[in-house]
């Protein structure tokens, strides 16, 4: 009976120690901290996308320590924004496994002040009777719009289209 007790203490405390170890907390940045609110906007950054450079600056040592790619909530300027960015994610259907990466992405959006956006991956499927495409890409949406949902093209206020395959 002892045996058991330590056996499952052991297999808890295990599981504990893995939960807090795997997760890097999102990232929270705000670019400048001496703007009032009104004049700023929330840009929530996906897990898949690193920002690089934001309007000419190298943020990726200070979004990024440690060079972990992680979530990142930004609170940034509105108005004009040129970001360049790297891009890694994966797309399913069926047994099959698309992998995209690209790296030193760049995109211009002019934030609105006052508002809040998820910037992230899409993936949209088309096709009939085991023959389709999958178009890949980036978006952003207005956050409040979805929730915090991002993946339907569709809904995006804009999406830049990066390719496409062929299942």
């Amino acid at each position: 009976m002892a045996m058991r007790k330590n056996i499952f203490l052991t297999v808890v405390i295990f599981s504990v120690l893995l939960l807090f170890g795997c997760g890097t907390p999102p990232g929270k940045v705000t670019y400048d901290p001496d703007l009032p609110k009104e004049k700023t906007t929330l840009v929530v950054f996906a897990d898949s996308i690193q920002v690089q450079q934001y309007n000419g600056i190298d943020v990726k040592e200070s979004w990024y320590p440690n060079g972990k790619w992680r979530k990142n909530t930004v609170t940034l300027p509105g108005g004009p924004a040129v970001i360049v960015f790297n891009c890694w994610f994966s797309v399913s259907q069926g047994n099959t496994i698309w992998t995209f990466k690209q790296e030193e992405l760049e995109l211009r959006y002019d934030f609105e002040a006052g508002k809040e956006y998820t910037f992230s991956p899409y993936s949209e499927k088309t096709g009939f009777l085991g023959l389709g495409k999958i178009k890949i890409g980036v978006a952003i949406w207005d956050y409040a719009a979805t929730g915090n949902v991002s993946g339907q093209k569709s809904k995006a206020v804009k999406f830049w289209e990066l390719g496409e395959t062929t299942w």
